[in-house]
């Protein structure tokens, strides 16, 4: 019977797998050490010196200020905005400041880095100006499209004139991808049907192989990975429906969490 690789061969092959499961740790486990926020904050912040932690009486200070002026800023755009307000649960779209729709926020989780994010020294220059929606991902059509058969006679036309058109009853779920790496993910608080669910683990499949692929450039450019910073917000149907389908490309975003 043969005998199978020798202590020696074992311990020969460790010290070669060694250096790379050293680098694949690091690589795993390095971001989530690190100050979460996005290194380029901290330049733009301060030329490159350190900054001290925020004192944590004067954080919510800090957030509430910055998303107000936000808001502000907001005002000024003749375009649809977002605001989500994780302190009052509350996602409002906005037009010059006027609030056009408000949407109760049922339930809400941040990941650890936004949880960590609060005590960084660059939370503030994070927070100093809107958030800029880069990509979406959503399991409905952003404008739905009705196809009609031309009506051959007046009588047709007048009965299709008259028909009421078939509810929208699909699933939502859809992700916002914003600049300086925040992410919003967002679901409806019902329950999902079986295409459903599977349409949402779609979603959030294509969002996850975006940020990998976005990862391995940073890597290859030797750039410091940063840990993912998400809000995951449910709110009613008609409500996630109503915000996804009214946002415009590039779509500012002030958030307090």
């Amino acid at each position: 019977m043969p005998e199978g690789p020798s202590p020696r061969f074992w311990g020969r092959l460790l010290v070669f797998l060694l250096p790379s499961l050293l680098v694949l740790v690091g690589a795993v486990l390095w971001p989530f050490l690190l100050d979460p926020l996005p290194p380029e904050s901290a330049a733009q912040a301060s030329g490159g010196k350190n900054q001290p932690r925020p004192d944590p009486s004067l954080v919510p200070l800090l957030v509430e200020g910055a998303f107000f002026k936000n808001r502000l800023t907001i005002a000024k755009t003749d375009s649809i905005a977002l605001s989500i307000d994780l302190v009052d649960s509350l996602v409002t779209l906005d037009i010059r400041g006027v609030p056009v729709r408000e949407c109760k926020i049922q339930r809400y989780s941040a990941s650890g880095a936004l949880h960590r994010a609060r005590r960084s020294p660059r939370l503030g220059e994070w927070l100093n100006r809107p958030f800029v929606l880069r990509k979406e991902w959503g399991t409905i059509a952003k404008a739905p499209i009705k196809k009609v058969d031309a009506p051959k006679d007046t009588v047709e036309a007048e009965r299709l004139a008259n028909m009421t058109p078939p509810p929208d009853s699909g699933d939502v779920a859809f992700v916002l991808e914003f600049t300086r790496h925040l992410t919003i993910k967002v679901s409806q608080a019902e329950g999902f049907s079986g295409k459903g669910r599977l349409q949402k683990f779609a979603v959030l499949a294509q969002h996850r192989l975006a940020s990998l692929v976005e990862g391995f450039a940073d890597f290859r450019r030797l750039r410091q990975p940063v840990p993912p910073l998400i809000a995951r917000i449910e709110l009613s149907r008609a409500d996630a429906k109503a915000v996804y389908r009214a946002l415009p490309r590039h779509a500012l975003l002030a958030f307090r969490f």
